[in-house]
């Protein structure tokens, strides 16, 4: 229940950091299949990545963000 309290207290910074800490973690984790020539899960990892970062990305608010939205 830890882990689950963790996500339902977290504040939008805490969720931001988690979620990056998720996209890197399976960056680190394609890289390893790669390392084992395992293709598949390397690709299964790198989507994962890609659409943590996606949802991240589709969720910026550019009018508030200014500048460091837009980067």
């Amino acid at each position: 229940m830890g882990a689950h309290s963790g996500v339902m207290d977290a504040t939008p910074h805490r969720w931001i950091k988690m979620l990056l800490d998720g996209a890197l973690s399976r960056i680190l984790s394609a890289k390893g299949h790669m390392k084992a020539n395992d293709i598949a899960l390397k690709g299964e990892q790198i989507g994962s990545a890609i659409s943590i970062i996606e949802g991240l990305k589709a969720s910026l608010d550019f009018k508030q963000g200014g500048e460091i939205s837009k980067n």
